[in-house]
């Protein structure tokens, strides 16, 4: 989302604060791929290469010489470029994911986090929406929040209103040293979450009780299912009936010229009633138009809708029995199996035209 700063971003995490350098400061081959940062790198292993590393705003520097570079992609996402003087530039979207997925877990599994965590093509972000009802107790949380939210991971927070003007806290979710994590995951959960193995069993837990849940919607889906059924049965029969005295018969098949009635709902609140159908002759193929009526007289407006380019021609419904034995006219069909027909049947007629005059 695009934001609208109101307060200067804080720093979070140990970031240089050297102005970027110009030159590679070593040429030293450094001891990592962009194959091996392709799959995921952290910043512990960043940091510990035998060549120097630096942090800026928006990514790690790493200089020496990365044989392989290229437009690689990591995580699914185009993170990692190589400078034009020869260093590595490792988007923060590359790093530390595995910690990163674990932050993201907690934020499922717990019922009120911290804060909501996101992740998108700029890497993942805590975000946190305030109450608009009231700006000025909203202001004085967010503040709260933003002083409350501890200094444990790279990045950065500040205060931010979206496009309707409601104030968020935003923190931008770089990195994290693994020392720091599960301090922050502590935070993070109001205390519920330290460590992985609570993790998991939280997320088994969570588990079971989505699997219940689902189980109980499904029943309860059925039931309904299976009462909408019986109405509409219920509401359908008396009419079947009414058409069955008034001498219809059920007709599937190809179109007909005439009317054909089928037993649909006729409003949104339920009612079932009579929609007719007239179909005429267009062409080769047909049009028709509709009506609806909650007893057989129809009146047909005069606008006619031709035959739909996917539409089959076969139908489905109610009609008179001098209807039903009419003959059928089939749609003429387009494409390769017409030109064929239609050059087999030149064949035939000159061929009966050759027999014709040989006879003479």
């Amino acid at each position: 989302m695009k934001w609208q700063d109101i307060s200067d971003k804080s720093v979070l995490g140990i970031q240089d604060e050297k102005a970027r350098r110009v030159l590679n400061t070593s040429s030293k081959p450094a001891n990592i791929t962009a194959e091996e940062i392709e799959k995921g790198v952290s910043i512990e292993s960043l940091e510990s290469l035998n060549v120097p590393v630096y942090r800026y705003k928006t990514q790690i520097t790493i200089h020496g010489v990365l044989p392989d570079i290229g437009n690689e992609l990591v995580n699914g996402y185009k993170s990692i470029i190589q400078n034009g003087n020869g260093t590595c530039g490792v988007r923060y979207i590359a790093v530390d994911g595995a910690k990163k997925a674990i932050v993201r877990r907690v934020a499922r599994c717990v019922k009120e986090p911290a804060m909501n965590c996101y992740k998108d093509s700029q890497g993942v972000q805590l975000n946190k929406r305030m109450c608009i009802q009231d700006r000025e107790q909203a202001k004085r949380d967010a503040i709260a929040l933003l002083k409350d939210i501890p200094d444990l991971f790279i990045g950065c927070k500040y205060l931010a209103c979206d496009m309707y003007g409601a104030l968020h806290v935003v923190a931008e979710f770089e990195a994290i040293p693994v020392g720091n994590l599960w301090e922050f995951v502590k935070w993070y959960s109001g205390g519920t979450i330290g460590d992985l193995a609570t993790l998991e069993r939280l997320e088994a837990e969570k588990a079971a009780k989505d699997e219940i849940r689902r189980a109980a919607e499904h029943v309860e889906y059925e039931k309904e299912r299976e009462q909408d059924k019986r109405k509409k049965e219920e509401a359908i029969a008396p009419l079947v009936e009414i058409l069955k005295s008034a001498g219809y018969v059920h007709y599937e098949g190809s179109w007909k010229p005439g009317k054909l009635v089928m037993v649909k709902e006729v409003d949104y609140s339920g009612h079932y009633g009579f929609k007719a159908y007239e179909y005429a002759e267009y062409g080769k193929t047909y049009k028709f138009r509709t009506t609806k009526s909650k007893t057989l007289a129809f009146t047909f407006g005069e606008q006619w809708k031709h035959k739909g380019k996917y539409s089959s021609g076969k139908v489905s419904g109610w009609v008179l029995p001098v209807q039903a034995a009419a003959k059928t006219i089939e749609p003429a069909r387009k494409g390769k199996d017409v030109l064929a027909n239609d050059k087999y049947a030149a064949i035939l007629f000159i061929q009966h035209m050759r027999g014709s005059l040989g006879a003479c």
